[in-house]
């Protein structure tokens, strides 16, 4: 897998390219969103090529599992970050809306049931 993250806009209008988002609710919303320019710029923290796959090296694995250790090698997660600062957009709370775009062999891919992909943030100040 590839994964690129690229900063977004939410609008109520759909446009050519936009992800949809229907929300839950009793009275559903459609919220659309479009990726802004290139996608972020990052690392991965502990990948590695074996056999020609890209597996997580044991560099992260105190983060994960601490000291657990029977773990599959496919079950050790990857760790990216960003290479760059990111700011924030003020409107009521500080947001960044964002679009993670998931490829396989370099073709988009939107059926994936099994990955779990997590992104956190913490204050630079």
């Amino acid at each position: 897998f590839s994964y690129e993250v690229y900063h977004a806009t939410e609008s109520s209008v759909n446009s050519e390219g936009a992800v949809a988002y229907t929300t839950h609710e009793e009275t559903p919303h459609t919220y659309y969103y479009t990726a802004d320019g290139v996608a972020l710029a990052g690392d991965f923290l502990n990948d590695q090529v074996v056999g020609g796959e890209t597996l997580a090296d044991s560099t992260q694995h105190q983060r994960t599992y601490g000291s657990y250790n029977n773990v599959n090698k496919y079950g050790e997660p990857l760790y990216w970050q960003t290479t760059g600062t990111e700011s924030g957009q003020r409107y009521n709370d500080f947001i960044n809306y964002y679009i993670l775009r998931v490829r396989i062999n370099n073709k988009a891919n939107n059926d994936r049931e099994t990955d779990v992909v997590c992104i956190a943030a913490k204050s630079g100040s």
